[in-house]
């Protein structure tokens, strides 16, 4: 399927024609998978099950047995370092926005709805920024925000998704290998 074919495609139709207004959702569902994708050929992996297959790699790493997931906490550790000296003012008022304003997780409330709980980072680090970044990937991914879903304030919800832009971003030029997979042409 081309472009054109996918843009008339009527399950995808009147997704683009919602998202059109705020394009910055579209982009960060785009880059986070990319990054993921990127994260993996890396190797930050982790699987279900952490022993590794004897004497197998898969396109220069090692295998595992088990689903594999990219492993954020293992990336985390990697660029820490670099992280804690970076002082680009764009970034760092990215991420005191996001700390400053956290995603809510979506949770199901004792009368059984669907709700919202604003979580609490114990720390302001970097694995609580990745965690942040997490979580808004998945209240758009899995289905807890949309664009046009109505919410309170749907301004502080183009604030996270802008903001998590800039910090992957900073995160796939964090590692020249990340940045490599990510920008890899895909037949």
């Amino acid at each position: 399927m081309n472009y054109r074919e996918l843009k008339s495609d009527e399950f995808v139709r009147h997704l683009l024609k919602d998202i059109s207004n705020n394009a910055d959702w579209l982009q960060l569902f785009l880059m986070f998978s990319r990054f993921e994708y990127a994260l993996k050929r890396s190797g930050y992996i982790k699987t279900s099950d952490d022993t590794r297959a004897e004497g197998l790699t898969c396109d220069g790493i090692s295998c595992y047995r088990g689903y594999v997931t990219a492993d954020w906490r293992k990336f985390g550790t990697a660029i820490k370092a670099s992280f804690a000296e970076n002082r680009n003012p764009i970034l760092l008022d990215a991420i005191n926005l996001l700390f400053e304003y956290p995603p809510y997780k979506q949770v199901l409330n004792t009368h059984k709805e669907l709700d919202w709980r604003e979580p609490e980072y114990k720390k302001r680090d970097l694995q609580s920024l990745i965690q942040i970044v997490k979580t808004v990937r998945n209240n758009l991914f899995h289905g807890g925000k949309y664009p046009t879903m109505p919410v309170q304030d749907p301004s502080r919800d183009v604030e996270l998704v802008r903001n998590c832009i800039v910090v992957l971003k900073y995160f796939i030029y964090s590692s020249r290998n990340v940045q490599r997979h990510y920008f890899e042409i895909l037949n």
